[in-house]
């Protein structure tokens, strides 16, 4: 229990973390993916990766096993918000209940956007900083953006991440289930996660 109590205090921490690097940057440019991705290492990864490996040691599990557990846990929770960052611009309002390219409209700076930023060119970083600094983004401003986005192939480009981490989740569960009794429904899991639509 003591070990439960001392690892959720740390996640506890890495979540305030990453909702401060959210914060303090938004609305900031620079840094490019690589600051992205450690910032959601500290939300919605941090929180899998403990649940995963707090279930491996609640269930007595060998400490490398919980290790892997997280690890599992760490990978799925980067490629399910890089997931919900590709939805967030290109979903539909059926599929996330959200108008579609929302997060456009919202000037977030999720992974598709911060990816355009870090691989455009010089011309078209600063046609993109500029709309999203403009006072107003409008439809057209957000169609330009989209167009930018196609363009650059970012939905594919985003889209490799997430099978990068599903791929990692996967390792991390095939070293495991030699050991376990039971690994379809996490395979299962990993499946339904990897492309889903909401």
């Amino acid at each position: 229990m003591l070990a439960l109590a001392r690892e959720f205090d740390r996640t506890a921490r890495r979540i305030v973390e990453g909702q401060y690097l959210d914060l303090s940057h938004e609305g900031q440019w620079g840094g490019g993916v690589a600051r992205y991705l450690t910032m959601v290492e500290g939300k919605t990864a941090a929180i899998l990766a403990y649940a995963a490996w707090a279930g491996a040691v609640l269930a007595e599990a060998a400490p490398e096993a919980a290790e892997r557990f997280a690890r599992f846990g760490l990978a799925l929770g980067l490629a399910f918000q890089v997931r919900d960052d590709i939805l967030g611009i290109w979903g539909t309002q059926a599929q996330t209940g959200k108008p579609a390219a929302d997060d456009i409209r919202r000037r977030k700076q999720s992974l598709p956007i911060v990816a355009l930023d870090e691989r455009a060119d010089p011309a078209t970083r600063a046609e993109l900083r500029a709309l999203y600094g403009a006072p107003r983004l409008d439809d057209t401003g957000v169609a330009r953006v989209l167009a930018l986005l196609d363009a650059a192939g970012i939905a594919r480009h985003c889209q490799g991440y997430v099978t990068r981490y599903h791929e990692e989740a996967r390792v991390a569960l095939d070293a495991l289930a030699p050991r376990l009794a039971r690994t379809d429904h996490l395979y299962a899991f990993l499946d339904a996660l990897e492309g889903r639509e909401f």
